[in-house]
């Protein structure tokens, strides 16, 4: 999402800049397509001359994640709140000690701590078809 909203405000930038200078936007417009493609190869050719393929496949592996957005959701975020609360709520009542024996008990809500996704439904909730370790 911000690598299209930066996108934006470049281009925004550059030819809003362009226009209040007292550019014309009929030629650009023209030699958009011709431009950009000179452009486009000339950075992927020179990223090949100076790079190795490794390098270059994890540049264009960047370039696809930034377009792809956070791996991460809400629902994720809001499951690792909630399993942090639970660990804070034993360290309070059994102690920092205790803390490793509690993670081993196979009835306590944080024995699914291994998938996160599954923190937050283990304990209170039926077990879901997606944990791998029941109550």
């Amino acid at each position: 999402m911000f690598f299209f909203v930066g996108l934006g405000v470049v281009f925004g930038c550059v030819f809003g800049g362009y226009i209040m200078a007292g550019g014309k936007m009929a030629p650009i417009i023209k030699a958009a397509p011709i431009e950009g493609f000179i452009i486009v190869g000339s950075a992927i050719g020179a990223a090949l001359i100076g790079n190795s393929l490794g390098i270059f496949k994890g540049a264009i592996g960047g370039i696809v994640k930034c377009i792809k957005g956070p791996t991460y959701g809400p629902q994720d975020y809001l499951d690792l709140i909630l399993l942090v609360g639970k660990l804070l709520n034993v360290m309070k009542k059994e102690g920092v000690g205790d803390l490793w024996r509690v993670s081993e008990a196979r009835s306590r809500p944080w024995d699914c701590a291994h998938d996160l996704r599954h923190a937050a439904t283990c304990g209170d909730r039926p077990r879901q078809s997606g944990c791998r370790r029941g109550r």
